[in-house]
């Protein structure tokens, strides 16, 4: 998708850190969120030729990196320009937290150590970083997001469930964006995709959603 576009591409490891710093560290250090903001793109802008502003710079992630991009982009506002999601976990409360809890377990971390128990009661590490509540710190940031519709698909369906609860926390904030519920792939050209939880749908939802990206970075300053 991005061959032959004047923009650089970083993926870094996110293993199964759900970009944070882990409230249990129990297995040794587990810091994503410092990982990622504080070393990765740092070391980015020293040895790669990039334009190191917030205008230089936009993020996106799938599934839980869209998560971690929505998360990353409203705690640093300062350092990104749009921010991408593609079926996006875009929230942490009920019941969101349970089916990732649940689909997690068969990891050696697990959600528990990052955000800890998901108890009511006991769950503010997850309400502490649930994007839907931080939804006004990403004015004047371009957004967008994407998610699937197959109601045979437990994980797609709770997660465009979230989508839409984030569709209506910026507007209710007022903050412009792009929500697209693209089904069972029509409206992202991926006849294949059948709107559930997996990579058919999301490359092309990417493909979709790169010239928005593209357009919103402000141009490298060409030599003359």
């Amino acid at each position: 998708t991005t061959a032959g576009a004047d923009v650089i591409t970083v993926a870094p490891e996110g293993g199964f850190g759900w970009y944070t710093n882990w409230v249990r560290q129990t297995n040794g250090a587990q810091n994503w969120e410092t990982f990622h903001l504080d070393q990765v793109i740092p070391f980015v802008d020293r040895n790669l030729r990039t334009i190191a502003t917030r205008e230089g710079r936009g993020i996106a992630g799938i599934s839980m990196g869209g998560f971690g991009a929505f998360h990353y982009a409203q705690k640093r506002p300062d350092l990104f320009t749009s921010v991408t999601s593609i079926s996006g976990v875009l929230e942490l409360n009920w019941p969101t937290q349970v089916v990732i809890a649940g689909s997690s377990m068969v990891d050696l971390a697990g959600p528990f150590n990052a955000f800890g128990s998901p108890a009511p009661g006991q769950n503010g590490g997850w309400l502490a970083a649930d994007p839907v509540r931080y939804a006004a710190n990403m004015a004047n940031m371009d957004i967008q997001f994407m998610v699937g519709n197959n109601p045979l698909d437990p994980v797609e369906g709770v997660v465009r469930i979230a989508n839409s609860h984030m569709s209506k926390a910026l507007t209710a904030a007022g903050i412009p964006h792009s929500y697209v519920n693209y089904g069972f792939g029509g409206p992202i050209n991926a006849p294949l995709c059948f709107g559930i939880h997996q990579p058919g749908c999301w490359g092309p939802a990417f493909k979709k959603a790169f010239p928005r990206i593209m357009g919103r970075l402000t141009p490298a300053v060409q030599a003359s």
